[in-house]
């Protein structure tokens, strides 16, 4: 009996030394094994409105201020053109009929294409911004989302989106992209506009007062123009080298070999927040590719994580079979505007003669958990091959490969019996994944506008660009931008009036998975006037981990201090403004003292009133404001306004580092 004993206490250690190994050997693979991503979509695509015309451009946005993200769709119609749709929320955004409003019609016969989508007049509501594209009369228009604090139904009840006219030009409006060029606040963004004639490309100053009320835009600049130079069709802007200023890439026709002209992608470099409208001299450019082939679309992305936004670049049709897509490494941040620097290209997708990517059918997210920038193209044909086809990036897993040097596989396509003339991508239905949306051409049975459910396993987190406090008249308006999306779950604004604790969580913000210039906004209402408050962001991933940023602080005011931001520094590129719905007349002042008590006291303009909302010292005003304090040390500033009865008020006083 002893030796069975024996024998059987032999056999249970050695069971039990092989389940240790077993864990082990689990934990071996839970750990060090790479996870495989493949991207999905649920098929057949969900019609979310239907209507019997051709759909044009389309745009993705939360017009009623809910945490859904809705949709603006353009028709191919000379009246009622431009269609918002309602998101009925996360749960049924692909089970039913988005409920619909038409907004009005752009003014005008001409084909109706572009669109794009901003808070222009910084009221915490997205508004829409539209073109057309027929060269003899055409125009931009800006829709104001009817919206108010406290009511935000209106902008698919009863409220008038009011038009307002942007810009009249007989260039024809190819494509519009919105960014702020001269300040990097983002508060009030300006346009950025590409021309069907004469190889166009203007940048339009957003006035930042009285924006639905002044029509057309006074100032704008017009970058680029030649006569027999042919079309820009594509404009997109962001960060291309080091200074963190939008620089603008474009993609245009073929280019004549009898005009000197820009290239069929090209960049340009913008000179500073403070001269970027002072004349087109003082943009720099630089060639990236001279294609001999039409561009239809660009996009910029870091698709190698380098650090270095590239260039995604759709072609036009073409009788052969060649390149659809070819992307192009930038070469760094101190050479991407030296001639002959960008060498590194690859082709990402193909195509068969008579086939190409749609104007506004090139875009880029992070559509898997990879980490990595995918691309999605509408794809057209003279034939039957119409498309909507997504490019896996090769960086990440599985195949750890560079996305310069490396196939790009085809991880999803659909074919389609109507062409997609635009798509847009954005989480519509709250999951973390990127979703695509489509608006498709008249041909028999007409789907209108169709969703793509993201059904990727991954979700994604996120990477935060910016967090900023933007203070105003019984508000002050949250806005943080994201540049990556990979497993965050949501974020919390939590606010304090000490700056060193005492912070309350006061909103959540569901994350949203998009990649490339998600900015979200939340108004704080619950302050109160002349007081500073703090607040700080947390984002959270779905395994429950956060990560805080900040502390933004903003005060409150019927004049608030916008820009240079509490504790900043004063050098010549330093930009004054601030906000302020009363007053019409405003001087600064600049103290010594917080208080103001000093004799050492400028007033700016000394005895006059100025009606601007932002300004920039000359450079003998700043040697004088300089003066006030010493170097590395504190001066102070605050703005004085006076309204149409002669009635002033003197705004909170801002602290600032002499440089």
């Amino acid at each position: 009996m002893e030796d069975k004993d024996k024998k059987g206490n032999h056999i249970l250690k050695r069971l039990n030394l092989l389940f240790i190994i077993s864990i082990i050997f689990f934990l071996f693979l839970v750990v060090f094994t790479k996870r495989t991503y493949s991207i999905s979509f649920e098929t057949p695509a969900t019609n979310i409105d239907s209507y019997n015309v051709s759909g044009r451009g389309i745009a993705i946005g939360d017009f009623d201020s809910d945490g859904n993200r809705d949709i603006v769709a353009l028709l191919d119609s000379t009246s009622n053109n431009i269609l918002i749709l309602k998101n009925p929320g996360s749960t049924t955004a692909f089970s039913v009929l988005w409920q619909s409003r038409y907004i009005g019609a752009h003014a005008g016969t001409n084909v109706l294409t572009v669109v794009a989508l901003a808070d222009l007049d910084n009221d915490g509501s997205i508004d829409i911004i539209t073109g057309n594209y027929t060269t003899t009369n055409s125009t931009v228009y800006a829709w104001k989302n009817p919206n108010t604090t406290g009511i935000t139904t209106q902008a698919f009840g009863t409220g008038v989106w009011s038009s307002t006219l942007i810009r009249s030009t007989k260039v024809g409006v190819n494509a519009l992209f919105i960014a702020d060029l001269d300040s990097s606040t983002n508060i009030y963004p300006d346009i950025i506009l590409v021309g069907q004639e004469k190889r166009n490309l203007q940048i339009i100053r957003n006035p930042e007062t009285n924006i639905f009320n002044t029509s057309p835009w006074p100032s704008a600049t017009i970058m680029y123009s030649v006569n027999a130079g042919g079309a820009i069709y594509a404009v997109w802007a962001g960060r291309i080298d080091s200074d963190n200023t939008p620089d603008i890439v474009t993609g245009a026709d073929a280019k004549a070999t009898t005009i000197t002209s820009v290239e069929e992608v090209h960049i340009f470099k913008n000179p500073g927040f403070a001269s970027a409208f002072d004349s087109t001299s003082v943009w720099d450019s630089n060639p990236v590719a001279d294609l001999n082939v039409t561009v239809n679309a660009v996009a910029l992305a870091d698709l190698d994580k380098d650090g270095s936004k590239d260039i995604a670049v759709g072609m036009a049709f073409s009788t052969v079979t060649s390149a659809i897509v070819w992307i192009y490494r930038n070469p760094g941040s101190t050479t991407a505007f030296t001639s002959g620097s960008w060498v590194s290209s690859n082709i990402v997708g193909y195509r068969t003669s008579g086939e190409w990517v749609q104007g506004s059918g090139l875009k880029i997210a992070a559509l898997d958990g990879d980490g990595d920038i995918d691309i999605v193209i509408a794809k057209a044909a003279s034939g039957t091959s119409k498309e909507i086809v997504v490019y896996d990036n090769p960086l990440n897993p599985p195949t750890n490969a560079d996305p310069f040097a490396t196939l790009w596989v085809t991880a999803f396509s659909l074919n389609l019996s109507n062409t997609a003339n635009s798509i847009a991508l954005q989480d519509i239905n709250s999951d973390n994944r990127v979703d695509i949306v489509s608006n498709h051409s008249l041909t028999g049975s007409h789907p209108g506008v169709n969703g793509l459910k993201n059904t990727t396993a991954d979700p994604t987190r996120i990477k935060l660009l910016y967090f900023m406090a933007i203070p105003s008249d019984g508000k002050v308006t949250l806005k943080w931008k994201t540049e990556t999306e990979i497993d965050n779950d949501h974020f919390n604004i939590y606010r304090s009036e000490d700056k060193n604790g005492g912070y309350e969580n006061i909103h959540y913000e569901p994350a949203s998975g998009k990649l490339e210039g998600e900015l979200y906004s939340f108004a704080d209402t619950d302050v109160v006037n002349g007081k500073r408050y703090y607040y700080t962001l947390e984002d959270v991933d779905i395994n429950g981990k956060s990560k805080f940023r900040g502390p933004a602080s903003a005060v409150p005011d019927k004049i608030a201090l916008i820009e240079p931001e509490d504790g900043g520094k004063l050098s010549k590129r330093s930009r004054f403004k601030w906000n302020s719905n009363e007053y019409t007349g405003f001087k600064l002042q600049f103290s010594s003292s917080p208080d103001f008590s000093s004799n050492k006291t400028l007033s700016i303009p000394k005895s006059s009133w100025s009606s601007k909302y932002s300004t920039k010292l000359t450079k003998g005003m700043l040697k004088k404001v300089k003066k006030l304090g010493k170097k590395n040390g504190s001066i102070y500033w605050r703005a004085i306004g006076k309204d149409s009865k002669g009635k002033s008020f003197t705004s909170a006083a801002s602290s600032l580092v002499v440089e």
